[in-house]
């Protein structure tokens, strides 16, 4: 049986990749007001975009991984330019189409890679010890990086003027546009933020472990769980709530079953709508 500070050290290390992939769909939906049901479909194109960049034309991983991101990034404004911004007010529609669009790339991807699982190239390999457990020096790096990420988002949206307008927005779209906010720019970054974090988490989930087509509804569960538990409208939410279900998950794993891994995060998401719907660290604003 593992001991106490292996979960601990293994669920903080997890964590980093739940935070990342869960923040961008939080903006979105917080600051648009759209469920974006095709943010784990960034992810999956970034992870096989990786897999072609370092398998395919043998470029190496330090370059794979910034023009993955940047391919998440752009496809996420093009799905809030060419989908979302024509149905507009419609989340229904918005639902459905975004859904089918995500599937749409799961089909694509299938076609063109089959549905093997299959690895993409680590960052950096070999392993290190911390407090005499032994990890990954990948899963470290990601870590750090997955934090340093969330640190720099929210210093994004409280210390820069495009940052600020992003928080105005996100409390009163009317207010801002009375005060000279250009909520369409507001809304293009949103979506590029979150686009391009939805695609480094899910790149760096997948040198961890294996990508797959389908693995997108992986990565939009996780969003939704960590979301709705965290709190919609709050960055310290999202990291606080991607903490304890890694927590949740990872103990899950080592003392009970791996096969509950899921289920965990589930139920407990229940359980905070039905006592706290607006989840632990709920606000009206990002913060």
């Amino acid at each position: 049986m593992a001991s106490p500070l292996e979960i601990l050290i293994s669920a903080g290390l997890i964590s980093g990749f739940y935070s990342i992939i869960a923040v961008g769909f939080m903006l979105v939906l917080g600051v648009a007001g759209v469920e974006n049901i095709a943010h784990g479909a960034y992810a999956l194109v970034g992870a096989y975009t990786v897999l072609t960049l370092t398998q395919l034309l043998g470029l190496p991983a330090i370059v794979a991984y910034p023009v993955a991101i940047l391919v998440g990034a752009g496809l996420s404004v093009l799905t809030f330019k060419g989908l979302i911004k024509r149905i507009e007010g419609d989340s229904i529609r918005i639902f459905m189409c975004t859904l089918l669009l995500a599937m749409c790339v799961e089909q694509v991807i299938t076609l063109g890679f089959t549905g093997a699982v299959r690895s993409i190239e680590p960052l950096i390999s070999g392993n290190i010890e911390v407090l005499g457990i032994r990890v990954s020096l990948n899963l470290v790096l990601a870590f750090f990086l997955a934090w340093s990420s969330i640190g720099g988002l929210a210093w994004f949206v409280n210390k820069t003027y495009l940052g600020r307008a992003i928080v105005a927005t996100s409390m009163d779209r009317k207010g801002a546009i009375l005060t000279g906010v250009s909520t369409q720019k507001v809304y293009i970054t949103t979506f590029a933020i979150a686009g391009g974090l939805a695609t480094l988490g899910g790149t760096l989930y997948g040198s961890y472990t294996m990508v797959y087509p389908h693995m997108w509804s992986f990565i939009l569960v996780i969003s939704f769980v960590v979301v709705l538990f965290g709190g919609i409208g709050s960055i310290m939410g999202t990291a606080m709530g991607a903490i304890i279900v890694a927590c949740a998950e990872t103990a899950m794993v080592y003392l009970v079953d791996p096969v509950f891994k899921s289920i965990i995060g589930l139920v407990m998401v229940i359980v905070i709508l039905l006592v706290r719907p607006q989840g632990l660290f709920g606000r009206e604003e990002i913060s």
